[in-house]
């Protein structure tokens, strides 16, 4: 349902995404140095990267298996 109810938008999830993963590792540094370590395989953009990373002192790659 879609609208509003009391002042609050009113969603619902029209797709879903589920599966497993199994984990490798973890990297945690800084975002440059996650950037810097795993920017051709993360599928993101630096800008995005950026966006997301903005004002975090640490960042995490999670590296699947």
């Amino acid at each position: 349902m879609h609208g509003y109810r009391n002042g609050q938008p009113l969603a619902r999830a029209v797709d879903a995404a589920e599966g497993t993963a199994r984990l490798a590792d973890v990297d945690t540094a800084t975002p440059a140095q996650v950037w810097r370590q795993h920017r051709a395989a993360c599928g993101v953009s630096r800008a995005e990267h950026t966006a997301y990373t903005d004002g975090a002192a640490q960042a995490s790659a999670l590296l699947m298996d």
